[in-house]
């Protein structure tokens, strides 16, 4: 990004449905520029929101992308911390658990492309922490969040709205008036945009390739799970403390997140954030609970932590290497300069 290059081909996507945006003056019909054509049944939330940032700067825009998707990272990092602490967990839970999602090959993908992804977990999580509150107003917000997030994506409003479905039934039915009230807003605007645009994407589900590659950032996976915080998330589900209504919706959400990764791979950064909070809670197991060998329980904690820093750090490290690298902006480069509009080009057809 500091080059002026974003990361991603979404970042392209979206910069460039920003820019078809502000030509047509308003959200178009018809896009001429994907493969010969096709209906404008994109995720406008973002955008809609890049299109308002292009007037700002236009020469810009990359680098504008990636402090909006900074900015949603850091709302998203301090409403977790807040529904945290309102949750009771202690101090060196909540620093441990936030730590552990900095370093999260996903988190830190999302966090640096421009992609509606980090937008619907922020959004979601401002809806759930004022979801909890007493004021009417704070609900009535909440209830905004939520009709955003389908606009920004279609599958994870669906995501969120089963999420928030099961929670309110096994955990908390007082506020089943609530969940009405979300039915009701989230089901208006996709009914709104169903019957104006048609699917806001195209929903690939696809159950032909589950090897560790696609699930596990250390295996190559671009915004897979962390292989060490996964092994934490063990100990913390295995020493979670906890009522037994909460358990059992926790049970039943990793249960339906595994199973939903298998056909829908983005599902994978909301479950990444269930993993650190059981990574969290596990490592902290791990630092305050005896062991009768306490050289083994040394030695455990060293190489999990160091696992955690390294993986973060590496996949950093990795993710220069995202296409367009260097060499493809370079063959660009070469195409604007050194080559007659009318030369022919011959190229793979996935590049």
């Amino acid at each position: 990004y500091l080059d002026g290059n974003a990361i991603g081909s979404e970042s392209y996507l979206n910069i460039r449905l920003a820019r078809t945006i502000i030509d047509e003056r308003g959200i178009p019909g018809y896009d001429y520029l994907s493969y010969g054509g096709r209906n404008f049944n994109y995720n406008i939330g973002l955008p809609i929101i890049l299109s308002l940032l292009y007037f700002v700067s236009p020469e810009n825009i990359h680098i504008l992308s990636m402090l909006l998707s900074i900015f949603f990272a850091l709302v998203a990092l301090i409403m977790l911390y807040l529904i945290l602490h309102k949750s009771k967990f202690s101090k060196s839970q909540m620093i441990l658990i936030i730590f552990i999602l900095i370093l999260s090959p996903a988190f830190i993908y999302f966090s640096n492309i421009s992609s509606p992804i980090i937008a619907t977990i922020a959004l979601a999580l401002v809806s759930f922490y004022l979801m909890n509150s007493n004021n009417k107003i704070n609900k009535i917000i909440s209830l905004f969040m939520l009709f955003l997030i389908p606009i920004f994506s279609f599958i994870s409003g669906l995501l969120v709205l089963f999420i928030l479905t099961l929670y309110i039934l096994i955990v908390d039915r007082l506020k089943l008036k609530f969940l009405v009230f979300a039915l009701i807003v989230m089901s208006s605007i996709y009914i709104y945009y169903l019957f104006s645009f048609g699917l806001m994407e195209t929903i690939r589900f696809d159950f032909s390739d589950t090897k560790l590659t696609n699930y596990f950032s250390e295996f190559g996976a671009d915004s897979g799970l962390g292989f060490f915080a996964s092994v934490l998330s063990l100990f913390g589900l295995y020493k979670l403390k906890t009522q037994n209504k909460i358990r059992f919706f926790l049970y039943i959400l990793l249960f339906v997140m595994i199973l939903l990764s298998f056909f829908y791979i983005d599902t994978l950064f909301y479950f990444g954030i269930m993993v650190a909070i059981l990574a969290g809670i596990g490592l902290n197991n791990l630092i305050k609970d005896k062991w009768e060998s306490e050289i083994i329980r040394k030695v455990t904690i060293v190489i999990l932590v160091v696992g955690l820093i390294s993986s973060g750090i590496s996949y950093v490290n990795r993710s220069t290497e995202f296409e367009p690298n260097y060499f493809l902006l370079g063959g660009i480069d070469f195409l604007k300069n050194d080559l007659d509009s009318e030369d022919t080009v011959v190229a793979p057809y996935d590049l």
